[in-house]
């Protein structure tokens, strides 16, 4: 899925920030959660479950690939600043390098979370509709 479509998705210009990517991703979700849907029509909740997945993917893309932006601008700022500077080094010394490491690892570790915490929820659903069915 390319950027673009993954902005589409979540119904947000291109060159969104990284927190408006977080909000449109939470709107989206509490507008299409199949449990907003309740058990009255198989059909909407199939149709919310897929459009979940999608904003998920989105969300995903952008995130990783927003983290990713963030860490080389930071690096080319910092590497600016100490040519300004007249040295040599490639961190100024004015950021720790492992900060957007970090921010990058933060946002791969909060996608990985999103994805098993969606596959749990789809899981429980079948356990219940199973336990339900079997009741009966």
């Amino acid at each position: 899925m390319d950027i673009e479509r993954c902005y589409e998705i979540l119904e947000l210009d291109p060159g969104s920030s990284l927190d408006e990517v977080r909000q449109a991703y939470r709107d989206s979700v509490s507008i299409w959660h199949p449990d907003r849907f309740g058990g009255n029509n198989p059909r909407l909740i199939r149709k919310a479950e897929e459009k979940l997945k999608e904003i998920n993917n989105a969300y995903e893309i952008l995130v990783v690939s927003l983290a990713g932006e963030d860490h080389a601008r930071i690096r080319k700022n910092e590497s600016n600043a100490a040519s300004a500077q007249g040295t040599s080094k490639k961190w100024s010394g004015t950021r720790d390098p492992g900060i957007a490491f970090s921010s990058r690892t933060e946002a791969v570790a909060e996608a990985g979370t999103r994805i098993l915490l969606t596959a749990s929820s789809q899981l429980m659903k079948v356990f219940r509709r199973w336990i339900d069915a079997d009741g009966t």
